[in-house]
């Protein structure tokens, strides 16, 4: 079976990815490298996309593997609320 033929027009934009593919996870470890895998599966090169990660915790063995992967990670910490606060 052939694959499809996918032909996109950059314009302005040499050098730099096509497409960003952003992943948040919100206390959300259990599926934040499943779903960073998926978008790194894709048939696209590679030099056509990003994966941009956001997530507000910090994981020393997925922080590990996103860097591995080169994936874009930002971490954000929030405050708990509560009546400990």
């Amino acid at each position: 079976m052939k694959k499809p033929y996918i032909k996109l027009s950059v314009i302005g934009n040499v050098g730099k990815p096509y497409i960003s593919v952003i992943i948040t996870a919100y206390d959300r470890k259990k599926y934040l490298l499943g779903a960073v895998q998926s978008a790194l599966n894709q048939t696209l090169p590679k030099d056509l996309y990003e994966v941009i990660v956001i997530k507000n915790f910090r994981d020393e063995t997925i922080d590990r593997q996103l860097e591995k992967w080169g994936s874009s990670t930002y971490t954000w910490m929030t405050p708990r609320k509560g009546a400990s606060s």
